[in-house]
């Protein structure tokens, strides 16, 4: 036993769990990993394909990478709209997903063509963004690239 182990209270032996990942599918996988990290803020993320159609739907795999310079990541699990539509015009909105919009979000995470925009589809408010191609959300806050001065 090394030192660190040594120093552990006698629950953390009991209340550890180890978990093989040859033997959980990626299905398996995925809700163990939605089920302990918690709590998991949902980026509505927005996006303009290359043929100018509005993408936006939620991304529960969310979080701030870095302050300096300032970047958020977030995780596509699939090769969805958002995904591409980022690949080709190396830009994107990331929008909180506030409570009363819940019905919206949802609806936005459903499976639409790609030629079919969730703003036009689920109805959430539609002002330009600021600072990217594409549209942001009237509720709630929006970010892009950040001005620089």
């Amino acid at each position: 036993m090394n030192a660190f182990a040594a120093m552990l209270p006698a629950w953390a032996e009991v209340m550890r769990k180890d978990f093989d990942p040859g033997e959980l599918s990626s299905r398996d996988f995925y809700r163990l990993l939605t089920a302990v990290v918690v709590p998991r803020p949902i980026a509505w993320i927005s996006s303009r394909s290359a043929e100018g159609v509005d993408n936006l739907a939620p991304h529960s795999f969310f979080t701030v990478a870095s302050a300096d310079p300032p970047i958020v990541q977030f995780t596509s699990v699939g090769e969805k709209d958002s995904l591409r539509n980022i690949r080709s015009r190396g830009e994107f909105v990331v929008n909180l997903a506030p409570a009363g919009l819940i019905a919206e979000v949802n609806a936005t995470g459903t499976n639409f063509p790609p030629d079919v925009s969730e703003f036009d589809a689920a109805g959430p408010g539609v002002p330009a963004a600021q600072y990217v191609a594409g549209r942001g959300l009237r509720s709630g806050l929006r970010g892009g690239h950040p001005r620089r001065s």
